[in-house]
């Protein structure tokens, strides 16, 4: 796999997109919020890695998890043609060709609870003694990933604790606490 290649071919169909319908790039007159958060994030990216804020890698990988944050949430948008031509673009493919909707590369969220307590004001990391952490469910998935790959500041992740699959002991933590996510892509080989 070659990340760099993975990631000049989805600027091009970025760079295409935009073309097509201008106001990608615009954000609303109303709210100040992107007309398309998909393609604002994914442009954010992409200029990341250009300027090696981000490594290809890396780039890379909060692109498909930007991709898949899409994919959960929107049932629609897995029927969509340009939904197929920037995963086509991001597994290195150059074109659609007929062949069967491109698939993205499989993605793990996980989420770690770190239980805390109040000393002198403060809340303090304590031991755990239980499982802290737990793949999270694929219907908080798309909303965690946009959580911490698009904001400039650290994502609160306090839903997380509502999950269903979260331990039965964190759900019912009632201190303060920490969460963090990470996710793991399965690159396919192309």
């Amino acid at each position: 796999m070659n990340p760099v290649a993975h990631l000049r071919l989805l600027r091009t169909r970025l760079d295409e997109w935009a073309a097509q319908l201008p106001c990608v790039r615009a954000a609303s007159a109303c709210s100040g919020e992107p007309n398309h958060r998909l393609w604002w994030h994914l442009d954010a990216t992409l200029t990341k890695a250009a300027s090696e804020a981000l490594s290809a890698y890396d780039a890379w990988s909060a692109a498909v998890a930007l991709l898949w944050a899409e994919e959960l949430a929107d049932v629609a948008w897995r029927r969509c043609a340009r939904r197929h031509i920037l995963v086509a673009a991001i597994t290195g493919r150059d074109g659609l060709d007929g062949a069967a909707p491109p698939s993205l590369p499989a993605l793990a969220v996980a989420a770690r609870f770190q239980p805390q307590a109040w000393i002198n004001d403060h809340a303090v990391d304590t031991d755990v003694d239980f499982p802290n952490q737990w793949t999270v469910s694929p219907s908080l998935a798309p909303q965690a990933l946009r959580a911490i790959l698009t904001g400039p500041t650290p994502a609160d992740l306090d839903f997380l604790t509502c999950d269903p699959a979260a331990p039965d002991w964190i759900r019912r933590w009632s201190g303060p606490f920490d969460i963090t996510l990470d996710y793991a892509i399965h690159p396919i080989d192309s």
